[in-house]
């Protein structure tokens, strides 16, 4: 009998302890990961990853789950760990097997959930994190759920959802750590801007005074006064604020002082 077939054979019976498997046998689930591997910042870890396998060995055993359907390992946890090693094999280094531990199959959901709360490895980015929490919302839980059962704060949850739909030059630049989540929220939840352009010239004003980082300047309490009630408008579409119906003549008026607001 192989390897291949014993170690296999070990994840059909549902065999729990870690065991030692070739890393080349195991299969990444397609768009499963929320981390975005083309970012720099994730590139950087891989190839830290590498240097410190290449010494070592890989010493966090990775989480699988057998499917005795395709009657394979399918990754569950630890894909930066498979990618690396992967990459190490392909440049000559030899790696016969990598430590790992099998996780029960269960949903998508829950699969999902035991990703996010493994805490192995380099956290996910706000956005990155966000990215997964959408596809939790998609299956109907929602934000008080999310933030029960991964542990963080319901606001937290809202915000990474929200930066989600962030373009892709503002959300490297994001991971980069050039901008704060705050400020691309904020400049997001402005109508009529351009977040893009908004967000670099923020990066741009942030470097000339010399900081690292753009961020929110303290909102002063007119400044909250007018986020207030563009959180108040926000359900409503630009057009539907200028038409003459479809809109209570109160929501209008309060369009009409934020505009005064804003232009003073």
């Amino acid at each position: 009998m192989s390897k291949t077939v014993e170690r296999l054979r070990d994840l059909g019976s549902g065999r729990r302890d870690a065991i030692m498997m070739d890393p080349r046998i195991i299969q990444i689930e397609k768009a499963f990961n929320p981390r975005d591997y083309r970012l720099k910042e994730n590139r950087e870890h891989l190839d830290e990853l590498k240097a410190s396998i290449k010494m070592r060995g890989v010493l966090q055993p990775l989480l699988v789950r057998f499917d005795p359907q395709q009657q394979c390992a399918i990754l569950n946890d630890g894909e930066c760990r498979l990618r690396a090693v992967l990459e190490l094999i392909e440049e000559g280094v030899e790696i016969a097997t990598i430590p790992i531990l099998q996780v029960q199959g269960g949903n998508e959901t829950e699969r999902l959930v035991i990703a996010l709360t493994a805490n192995t490895g380099k956290p996910l980015s706000k956005w990155e994190s966000g990215t997964a929490f959408k596809r939790l919302a998609n299956f109907g839980w929602s934000s008080e759920r999310i933030a029960a059962e991964i542990g963080y704060s319901e606001r937290y949850v809202k915000e990474a959802i929200e930066l989600t739909d962030a373009p892709e030059e503002v959300k490297h630049l994001l991971s980069e750590g050039a901008v704060t989540p705050s400020l691309v929220r904020y400049h997001m939840n402005r109508r009529g801007s351009n977040l893009t352009l908004s967000i670099r010239e923020e990066v741009t004003k942030a470097k000339a005074k010399g900081k690292k980082v753009a961020k929110r300047a303290k909102a002063s309490p007119e400044s909250k006064l007018l986020a207030a009630v563009r959180s108040l408008l926000k359900p409503f579409s630009e057009d539907a604020l200028k038409a003459d119906t479809s809109v209570e003549v109160d929501t209008k008026k309060l369009y009409r002082l934020w505009q005064l607001s804003s232009a003073a």
